[in-house]
This record gives structure tokens, sequence and C-alpha cells, in this order.
């Protein structure tokens, strides 16, 4: 039977896995950033787009139905 790690390799071994999850979780957030970004994004040209859709409705004659 082999004998225990010492404790400090299990600091060491500890470290480099909290350096892995650390370094995980920043990716994680930096995705959500982009990700919010590109919501914005479509948000707005949503927006443009119902103004622009809206403004060619109202230019429409009221008696055509649709």
């Amino acid at each position: 039977m082999s004998k225990p790690p010492s404790d400090a390799t299990t600091i060491k071994n500890l470290r480099r896995e909290l350096r892995r999850a650390n370094d995980c979780a920043n990716e994680r957030v930096n995705a959500a950033i982009a990700l919010r970004g590109q919501l914005t994004r479509a948000q707005q040209e949503v927006a443009e787009w119902k103004k622009r859709f809206d403004a060619l409705l109202s230019k429409m004659p009221k008696d055509i139905p649709l």
C-alpha cells in the first residue's frame, strides 16, 4: 500500500484544481457578457424594425382590409 500524499502535495494539487475552476468560471462569465451584448444588439434591431414596420402601417390606407 502506498503512503498518502504529503500536506504540501495535497495543497499543491488543490491549488491547481482551484486555478482550473477559476479559469472555467472566468470563461463562463466572459461568455455570459458576450451573450448579453448580443442580446442587447438584437433587441435594438428588433425595436428598429418594429418602428419601421409601424411607420409603414401608418401610411397604409385605412379602408383596405388586411
